[in-house]
């Protein structure tokens, strides 16, 4: 039987997991907002953005942070972004580490599509 997957760690060692989103065309990014699984988690993370999948940003730095709170919201301007990381640097011993929703603010663009109409 497979286990089922759900993105995060497990155990406290289990810490540099991360999770990436390709937003499918870059962006102009204003902020962002994590819904942890429990709300006194104390998680440790940081947040990159890229344009291309090598080079990454980084864009929030909570790695030193003690905040338990379950929804955790960032500001921050960045352009041109397409790919999106949230890594776990570190977390409360015996604490999984869920994230339930994960949310990313900015300026909505449209891929063009090319070809014939009619």
């Amino acid at each position: 039987m497979e286990k089922p997957t759900r993105p995060g760690a497990r155990t406290s060692e289990e810490k540099g997991q991360w999770l990436q989103i390709d937003l499918g065309i870059t962006h102009n990014l204003t902020g962002s907002e994590i819904h942890w699984e429990t709300g006194d988690g104390e998680y440790q993370y940081k947040i990159e953005g890229s344009q291309n999948n090598q080079e990454w940003t980084l864009l929030i730095d909570k790695t030193e942070t003690e905040d338990k709170s379950q929804i955790q919201r960032h500001y921050y301007k960045a352009n041109s972004i397409r790919y999106i990381r949230i890594t776990i640097t570190g977390k409360k011993e015996k604490t999984t580490t869920g994230i339930t929703e994960f949310k990313v603010f900015g300026e909505i663009r449209w891929a063009k599509k090319v070809g014939r109409v009619g």
